[in-house]
């Protein structure tokens, strides 16, 4: 992994705020994945609904980047909304087509998510 957050390329981060945006709003631009490797109409949709109501972002922060044996490279990022933080991995393709936009909670630290998913119980 690439740990220095000089290195990235501004055209590469402003691509992933774009998409961070798109993904936010269900916004996908098709065209710019591969047919054969694309988002569903569905997850377009369940992905606007949870992430949507976070807000704009207050900062996109590069922590580093890892090329794949495909040759792919997804970018990583801290992305911190009003109610948080979460990890957000922007990945492409060598193409330049996208082949990665999705957002997880930062191990030990509050999910800003937490209230929008259902309550899972132990039985």
């Amino acid at each position: 992994m690439n740990d220095d957050p000089e290195t990235i390329d501004p055209a590469i981060e402003a691509r992933a705020r774009e998409w961070l945006r798109r993904k936010q709003a269900g916004d996908i631009d098709m065209s710019q994945w591969h047919d054969w490797y694309r988002p569903t109409p569905e997850s377009v949709r369940m992905s606007a609904e949870l992430l949507g109501p976070l807000g704009e972002p207050i900062e996109l922060k590069f922590v580093g980047s890892d090329t794949d044996a495909r040759s792919a490279t997804r970018y990583s990022f801290h992305v911190t909304f009003p109610a948080g933080r979460l990890f957000y991995g922007f990945g492409l393709w060598p193409d330049g087509k996208v082949n990665y936009v999705g957002l997880k909670p930062i191990p030990g630290e509050t999910n800003p998510l937490a209230h929008l998913l259902p309550a899972v119980t132990e039985t």
